[in-house]
């Protein structure tokens, strides 16, 4: 399994990512293209 700084890269502001965060609490973020779903899941929760 890869570490938490593996998988997620950094955040993503972009005009769009502003208005989701602010209307539905949504946030985007640039992941490693080899990390899956679940792991993207967790490194989020746990960060």
């Amino acid at each position: 399994m890869m570490e938490l700084h593996q998988i997620i890269k950094r955040i993503l502001i972009t005009e769009k990512s502003n208005i989701d965060r602010e209307e539905a609490n949504k946030y985007h973020f640039e992941v490693d293209r080899r990390a899956n779903k679940v792991e993207i899941g967790d490194a989020v929760e746990k960060l």
